[in-house]
């Protein structure tokens, strides 16, 4: 449970709680990818 402390609280939602640490990985995976967009085009 400890491996979420890096995650908003706001995005930890009830319904991913079958398989938190795939969803989550690739949540941060995600993330990273739209930040780095984001910050390679601003």
């Amino acid at each position: 449970m400890r491996q979420c402390r890096f995650e908003r609280p706001s995005l930890r939602k009830p319904r991913t709680v079958k398989e938190p640490e795939p969803v989550f990985v690739k949540l941060r995976e995600v993330r990273q990818s739209v930040v780095a967009a984001g910050v390679g085009v601003a």
